[in-house]
């Protein structure tokens, strides 16, 4: 079994994930992709004594794996067994509408301010998973899953997905009425009449 994490901006996830580490199992691989952060993320390993390899030195096994790389983030969410979203636990939450796209189990901190319909919606489907702290992360890693219960929450989701497909048209036709109706006003009461519209659809 392999999981994935997107780190953000800091490394405190990584903490909580390697102390999770010895109780996950050894047969587990975890993949970390930094988002930017990446000398923070691999002095927060080494300070921890933890073995971990970059994308472009896998001479030898180890527990954490950390890419670089740019432009296969979809295609490591379609190999991955579980995905650990970065930014949720001291953060605003990042993408994970891609994992859940491939079906895949998602686990989350309860921080997230970002995309939050996307956040709720897929929680309520069951296939994103909520954790507080290691106890929580550790215990979701292990938990048996049931797969007609898993296949349950993945179509739901899915649902959810599809549900959603129109939401860029929404925005366009917000931002097309305004420029229309609102080009007589000043600069900043269209930006402030902007955003309001924008947080209407709390996407």
């Amino acid at each position: 079994m392999s999981f994935l994490e997107k780190t953000g901006r800091n490394t405190i996830k990584a903490k909580i994930l390697q102390k999770s580490k010895k109780r996950i199992g050894k047969e587990n691989i975890g993949i970390i992709v930094p988002r930017c952060d990446v000398k923070g993320t691999i002095e927060t390993l080494q300070r921890m004594d933890v073995k971990y390899s970059m994308d472009k030195e896998f001479h030898e096994p180890t527990d954490i794996r950390i890419i670089t790389k740019e432009g296969i983030l979809s295609d490591l969410y379609s190999i991955c067994n579980v995905a650990l979203i970065g930014d949720t636990f001291d953060g605003s939450g990042q993408n994970l509408l891609e994992p859940a796209f491939y079906g895949k189990r998602i686990i989350s901190g309860p921080k997230w301010s970002w995309n939050v319909k996307a956040y709720e919606g897929l929680k309520q489907s069951g296939l994103l998973k909520i954790v507080h702290d290691r106890k929580e992360l550790t215990n979701e890693f292990n938990k048996d899953i049931d797969p007609i219960l898993f296949k349950a929450e993945q179509d739901a989701a899915f649902a959810f997905i599809k549900s959603q497909q129109g939401t860029a048209k929404k925005y366009a036709q917000i931002i097309k009425d305004i420029l229309i109706k609102e080009t007589s006003k000043t600069y900043n009461n269209f930006d402030q009449e902007f955003f309001q519209n924008l947080c209407m659809l709390n996407i």
